[in-house]
């Protein structure tokens, strides 16, 4: 379960030259968590702009459409710990939260949000149904 909450942005192929935030044009895979049944139903966005946090293991990308606008937002968080198998000492996603996005023709935004646990086997994913895009 661990896996899904890595950073999906940190591999992109560019980034700003402060490395905080960048506007390039990539395939990002935001249709990939997206219910089948809404995919008629959502704005596509045609750009990305996506914002890195090198202190924390944490980042959002913003997709936009052909005016400029945001259509699409995800952003994920891992909160990671120090463990030790005999010899071995690595790191460990303790708690993962994912947010994302997708605005509907309608102008209401679809809302998925995901939390794992170290202590638990599955991830909690609930989506809704909101008038604004999550901040």
């Amino acid at each position: 379960m661990a896996k899904s909450f890595t950073p999906k942005t940190s591999a992109t192929p560019r980034t700003s030259s402060h490395g905080h935030s960048c506007s390039i044009d990539y395939k990002h895979p935001w249709q990939k968590d997206l219910p089948d049944q809404w995919v008629k139903d959502v704005v596509v966005p045609q750009t990305f702009e996506i914002h890195i946090e090198y202190e924390i293991h944490a980042d959002r990308v913003i997709g936009q459409d052909e005016k400029g606008f945001p259509c699409y937002s995800a952003q994920e968080y891992c909160l990671l710990d120090l463990c030790c198998d005999d010899e071995l000492i690595f790191e460990t996603v303790v708690y993962g939260e994912q947010i994302q996005a997708w605005k509907l023709v309608d102008n209401r935004w679809l809302v998925r949000h995901a939390v794992m646990m170290h202590d638990r086997d599955d991830e909690c994913i609930q989506h809704s149904i909101r008038p604004d895009m999550p901040r």
